[in-house]
């Protein structure tokens, strides 16, 4: 039984094994930066990541400011986690969103604080043991263990690269 299937993006939790989640963690600021240099080759100016289609659907930079901001708090996460017998942990804070998405940060700056933030939570990720996955922490949504919290973070990643391509097609003229 899944414990969780994304019914907008499909991504079933349960498919993403430990090395698999952390694979695809590392992967996350080639993969943005490669989606947002695809938007800039029509265009002479970085503003295009800046448009937002609508006035109440984030950025393209703006979703990949948040996606720093959630990774750097699963890194936060994790070592508490495995060093910590069940920590209380607060919901993640914005940061970084508004230092890059509203301090006029340009792309190198998001992907290098991205990649800081993936590089960050794909290390503590590599120091859990097999046995420690079971490792639980209290939120503000409820107790979840390491298994879960490592796979929301790849939700989060995955799904939001998801928003970035859709939000530059729209931006572009292309659905």
């Amino acid at each position: 039984m899944s414990t969780y299937t994304c019914p907008e993006c499909g991504l079933d939790y349960d498919t993403i094994s430990p090395l698999d989640g952390v694979v695809a963690i590392r992967t996350f600021p080639r993969r943005y930066r490669s989606a947002l240099a695809a938007a800039m080759e029509d265009e002479s100016d970085e503003g295009i990541v800046r448009r937002r289609p609508q006035p109440d659907v984030w950025s393209a930079l703006e979703y990949t400011a948040h996606v720093v901001d959630i990774l750097s708090a699963h890194a936060t996460f994790v070592r508490e986690m495995r060093t910590k017998d069940d920590p209380t942990l607060d919901a993640p804070q914005e940061g970084h969103f508004d230092a890059i998405s509203r301090g006029g940060g340009s792309i190198e700056a998001a992907i290098a604080h991205l990649t800081t933030a993936a590089t960050s939570l794909a290390d503590e990720l590599d120091k859990v043991a097999s046995a420690e996955w079971h490792r639980t922490a209290q939120f503000p949504w409820g107790e979840r263990d390491l298994l879960i919290t490592m796979r929301n973070a790849v939700h989060e990643g995955s799904h939001h690269l998801r928003d970035v391509e859709k939000v530059l097609g729209q931006v572009r003229g292309r659905s």
